[in-house]
């Protein structure tokens, strides 16, 4: 029982500095990217659902700060080479 409760303090405590660390880095699902950043991938920065595939598809950028220029348009434009 001890080694549980250990076990979920330091899993609490991992999460709250991942959040705290990545605060500009989050796509429309509220999910946190921290591992994207870490590994120097491209930061999954929103989604739209293509209608068509019926899938989840987005736009990615190399930097946080960069999301927020991803218009629909663009994220339009990925969805159609996510489709092919």
């Amino acid at each position: 029982m001890k080694s549980v409760v250990a076990f979920l303090l330091i899993v609490a405590s991992t999460a709250a500095q991942a959040q705290s660390s990545c605060a500009l880095i989050r796509d429309t699902d509220d999910r946190w990217l921290c591992r994207a950043r870490d590994e120097g991938k491209n930061v999954y920065c929103a989604s739209i659902q293509d209608p068509v595939k019926r899938r989840i598809c987005g736009a990615q950028t190399g930097r946080p700060n960069e999301c927020a220029s991803i218009t629909d348009l663009t994220r339009r434009h990925y969805c159609e080479g996510f489709s092919r």
